[in-house]
Order: C-alpha cells, then structure tokens, then sequence
C-alpha cells in the first residue's frame, strides 16, 4: 500500500519514504522504501492513534504500506509531482512490474523517527532554518508573530541532532505543526 502525500496549503517538505518498524510486515515494508529511491528513509514507531496513518494501519493489519511524500503549498509543477511518480515507478520495477532494476538505498541511512513540533500558540510562522539543514538541540527553528508584528513565540529544536524535513509558512491555529525532524534515534 502506498500512500501518497504532496503537503498541503501551508506545509512543504523534502522528497522522503517513511515506514512503520517492528511488525511482521515491517520487513517488506522497509524494502519498498528503500527501493523507492527517495533520498531519505525514515523508519518510524508505531504510535498512538496509528489508525489514523493509512500506511501504519495497513502494516499493523499485515499489508506492508509506505507513505511517500515530496513538495508542498500545493504546488503542481513537475519539479514537485515529478518524484513522487519516480517513486512509484521504482516500487514497481522492484515488483517485477516494470522491466528495469531500481538499486535499494543502504540500510545504514535510514532515520530512525520524525520529531514533530507543533506552535503552542497562534501566529504568521517565519522560518529560520531551511528545508535539508541540519539542527541542534537549542537553535530556534522558526518564529511566530501576531497580527501586529510582535513576536509571540519561538520554536527551538528539542533534539541533539536532526534535519529539517517539513515545515509551515503562513498562518499557524495554536496546536498545528510548525515543523518536522528527521531523527537518526529516538533520543
């Protein structure tokens, strides 16, 4: 099963395969990502209110699934849609579906989870890292503004060390996420 993200409105993210680990379908999950030739890998827990993922669910019920995912701001150009159908391409070339052969990434890139940090209040987000940057635990990611340009909150990075994979532009509701890290383990 694959599940197909391109963002939404107010989200935009790197090109990237993300799988559910520890399940008796994990293992053919996994190598459908890594066979999708997105340059990043990302193996995820399985979390509360997984139901709500379409590939976690489908791996959790025996249907090894992966959520592909690339671009954003509902964007349709083909440097957007482009990757995602050279993912599915390549997942079908490692069926057997099509004649040629996709080499897998190496295990060893593979990130270990995503950290997803939402805004504790709302505002006009500005990022202050880019998308493929790596982070440090302390540095501040992105700022919230109110409407009338003060400063109301600044969103720092949790982890010892990430990359930034997705993040917001726009308007942010207090709870909504403001950006996502991939992480090399779950510390």
């Amino acid at each position: 099963m694959i599940d197909i993200h391109s963002g939404t409105s107010i989200y935009f993210c790197k090109e990237f395969a993300i799988y559910a680990g520890g399940l008796k379908a994990s293992q053919k999950a996994e190598q459908l990502a890594l066979h999708t030739g997105a340059p990043y890998i990302v193996q995820e827990k399985i979390y509360k209110n997984s139901e709500l993922t379409m590939f976690m669910y489908a791996t959790e019920n025996g249907v090894p699934g992966i959520m592909i995912s690339s671009g954003g701001h509902r964007r349709v150009e083909n440097a957007f849609w482009r990757p995602i159908v050279n993912q599915c391409k390549n997942i079908m070339r490692f069926l057997g579906m099509l004649p040629e052969t996709i080499f897998p990434a190496k295990k060893e890139t593979i990130f270990q989870g995503i950290e997803f940090i939402p805004c504790s209040v709302g505002g006009i987000i500005i990022n202050s890292v880019n998308l493929g940057d790596w982070v440090k635990k302390g540095q501040i990611l992105a700022r919230l503004f109110d409407v009338f340009g003060e400063l109301v909150e600044e969103i720092v990075c949790p982890v010892e060390h990430a990359l930034v994979i997705e993040h917001a532009s726009g308007l942010l509701m207090p709870g909504e996420g403001a950006i996502e890290l991939l992480l090399r383990d779950h510390s």
